[in-house]
């Protein structure tokens, strides 16, 4: 099968089978990204303000967005909403030149568009991870199968695909970031230039960090790698980064106050770590040793 047909295939095959339940997940968590889309193209600002009076419509008022002095703020970081958009652009293009939604009905409709932008996200990330098993080097009858096993027998399957939370974007960044530091590491080998690759990979742990801030103890250690393999590109490794930072700890203090956005208001960091770790570790629902497993 050809290097170029396999990589649609598997985009193909995951759409369908992501889809394949129709329905979509309903959960709070997701709402914000979902409508993210329609306040950027036809309001021109990630606030939320048109949809205030139908999101507090009920009691309890809705958790995932804040009065800010700027406007209804998404609670969670704005970057999975900010990726959905040109996923669901021309859909909500035509809505709005074909019916005119009022708040509510946007609320309703963008539930099937919230379905559609973590398929095709959740699909993309499967299709560079089979990217980054070629780059490695991974037979192809076996990236293959790694691959669909990424696909089908992970949470990409049963949580990614199914609401716009941050770990289907999350992970494509991730990912797309090892599949960068793997390309810079074969051209370096080989003697070639490596800095746009240092960049992209760069880029897209700032993204990853914008979309999920935890995801920062995944991709600094991929940084670190990096800078260690190729200290020549320092300069296209740190200026991608420091400019998403930059705009993400903007943003933050902008509208909640605080570095931490959102999260810093609702719940403030603490070095409590004699209850903390304990949950991480041990909560039936969270816990990396029960959980995960």
């Amino acid at each position: 099968m050809s290097s170029r047909v396999r990589p649609l295939l598997l985009f193909v095959l995951c759409l369908v089978v992501y889809a394949s339940n129709g329905k979509t997940l309903n959960m709070g968590d997701s709402v914000p990204a979902r409508l993210m889309p329609v306040a950027l193209l036809l309001d021109h600002t990630p606030m939320l303000d048109r949809f205030a009076d139908a999101l507090h419509a009920g009691t309890p008022p809705a958790y995932y967005v804040r009065f800010t002095p700027y406007g209804l703020a998404s609670f969670y970081p704005i970057a999975t909403g900010v990726l959905a958009t040109p996923i669901v652009a021309p859909a909500v293009l035509w809505l709005e030149w074909t019916e005119r939604p009022d708040p509510a009905r946007w609320i309703e409709v963008t539930r099937r568009l919230e379905k559609v932008a973590a398929a095709v996200l959740t699909a993309l990330a499967v299709v560079v991870f089979h990217a980054l098993c070629r780059e490695l080097g991974v037979a192809s009858g076996l990236a293959l199968a790694l691959t669909l096993t990424f696909a089908f027998g992970s949470q990409a399957l049963s949580t990614s695909s199914q609401a716009l939370w941050q770990h289907g974007p999350g992970c494509l960044a991730i990912v797309a970031a090892l599949w960068c530091l793997a390309r810079a590491t074969r051209r370096a080998a080989a003697g070639a230039a490596t800095a746009g690759w240092t960049a992209g990979l760069s880029a897209l742990c700032a993204l990853a960090v914008a979309i999920r801030p935890n995801d920062v103890l995944i991709v600094a250690p991929l940084a670190l790698v990096a800078l260690r393999r190729q200290p020549r590109d320092w300069l296209a490794l740190a200026l991608p980064a420091l400019l998403g930072a930059t705009g993400l700890i903007a943003y933050n203090l902008l509208v909640f106050g605080t570095v931490s956005g959102g999260y810093g208001v609702a719940a403030p960091m603490t070095y409590d770590f004699a209850h903390a770790l304990p949950g991480l570790l041990l909560s039936p629902g969270r816990g990396l040793l029960v959980y995960s497993p």
